[in-house]
């Protein structure tokens, strides 16, 4: 993830002298679009196949016998994000009344849209939703979207929910607005830190647990061992909650360097 994030920001930086809204539109068309490409017929051995795969698709590529190279977030596809947010920040420049309407009108849209194609199988997911054992089964199925590399779904109602949130924020008072603000300042910094805090805490939750470090198996496990291990959701949520709240003072010193 943080190498695409760095793809993107260095081929933003090149970019910048291209309008803020074409962006914007090239960041929709890669969002909408790219998903269209399994569509393309193109021999699996080929260059063309090889450089496609590499910045639209997750893949799996053995370098050697005993090495594979794991490639978890193609950077085409959250470049396209990454541009739509670009594009769009001219709406900040609105007033609070405009920005509100705009974001409400945004989500409604992107969540008829999402609703539309996902019930009419039009536009294909990977990750097709199945009739389940139970509604909410059904429900989970229907919301089990493709995150790597990101579909058009998964773009479209997580970006739809962000709108909606977006517009709440708007009514936020100050307090709560500057607290928010200072992760929303310094993203790439919270991002690195909290990747290291989370995985400093999971190895003391393993040590308390009773795991020494010879029972750690890194690699793809990031150290956790094979034996039943962590804690239960509820738990995660918890220490999730009091890992943001403590990177709290360290995002404000950084952000206000």
């Amino acid at each position: 993830m943080i190498a695409a994030i760095g793809f993107g920001f260095v081929i933003l930086g090149l970019t910048l002298k291209i309008p803020a809204k074409v962006l914007g539109i090239i960041g929709l068309i890669i969002v909408c679009g790219y998903n269209l490409l399994p569509i393309i017929t193109v021999d699996d051995k080929s260059l063309v196949k090889a450089i496609l795969s590499t910045l639209y698709l997750s893949s799996v590529n053995a370098i050697t016998p005993n090495t594979t190279f794991l490639l978890v977030y193609p950077p085409i596809p959250w470049l396209g994000i990454m541009y739509l947010g670009f594009g769009s920040g001219f709406i900040f420049n609105w007033s609070a009344e405009k920005r509100k309407a705009v974001f409400i009108k945004l989500a409604a849209g992107l969540m008829v849209l999402f609703l539309a194609l996902r019930l009419s199988y039009l536009y294909s997911d990977p990750a097709s939703w199945t009739k389940q054992k139970s509604d909410l089964f059904t429900f989970l199925s229907f919301m089990n979207m493709t995150k790597y590399s990101p579909s058009y779904f998964y773009c479209s109602i997580t970006l739809g929910i962000m709108f909606i949130l977006l517009y709440f924020a708007e009514d936020l008072n100050d307090m709560i607005r500057k607290v928010v603000s200072v992760y929303g300042k310094v993203p790439l910094f919270y991002y690195l830190l909290h990747w290291y805090a989370a995985h400093l805490v999971m190895y003391l939750l393993l040590f308390v647990q009773g795991f020494s470090f010879a029972d750690f198996l890194f690699g793809f496990n990031l150290g956790r061992p094979k034996s039943e291990n962590g804690v239960s959701l509820p738990g995660k949520y918890i220490v999730w909650i009091l890992i943001v709240l403590a990177l709290y003072p360290i995002c404000k010193w950084y952000g206000c360097l």
